[in-house]
């Protein structure tokens, strides 16, 4: 169930993101789909963050029209590795998600811009979306977790 909440929160982000976010016509505004999907990773874990990252790829590359492996392959890795690390490093500590969700973003984008290099002289714009996407993080991940928690409480 939380899974499929998480799917539907990146769908609705991405949806904000296309009609909202890009027609302000912002140098830097936050990734949201990536960011609930790095979010939904840190509380399900590596492999519901794999699907979120995999979905949020698919997502991505629609808005976009283009890039679709690229994207596609880096959200899905930065999903696995986010969960990941929190299964086995640091699943106690929910303030560690925001350095995560930096790292994360920038990861992403480094293995985006692995796969296109000709896209590789943006790497100002790759940190500052990871710095955007940093601060936005508490934002996007304390109401996600208390309403996830509300709504569909884990199984014992």
């Amino acid at each position: 169930m939380r899974l499929f909440l998480l799917t539907v929160c990146v769908l609705l982000a991405a949806v904000i993101q296309g009609s909202l976010l890009t027609p302000l016509h912002l140098p830097t505004g936050p990734q949201l789909p990536l960011l609930v999907a790095l979010c939904g990773a840190w509380i399900v874990g590596a492999p519901g963050g794999a699907w979120l990252g995999f979905w949020t790829g698919i997502l991505m590359a629609s808005m976009t029209g283009m890039f679709m492996g690229s994207f596609t392959f880096s959200y899905l890795v930065v999903g696995w590795l986010t969960g990941r690390i929190r299964e086995n490093l640091y699943g106690d500590w929910p303030l560690l998600f925001i350095a995560v969700a930096g790292a994360g973003t920038l990861f992403s984008e480094v293995l985006f811009f692995l796969w296109n290099p000709r896209h590789l002289g943006n790497a100002g714009l790759m940190v500052s979306q990871a710095v955007m996407n940093l601060v936005c993080a508490p934002l996007v991940y304390f109401p996600l977790a208390w309403a996830l928690r509300s709504l569909a409480p884990p199984k014992r």
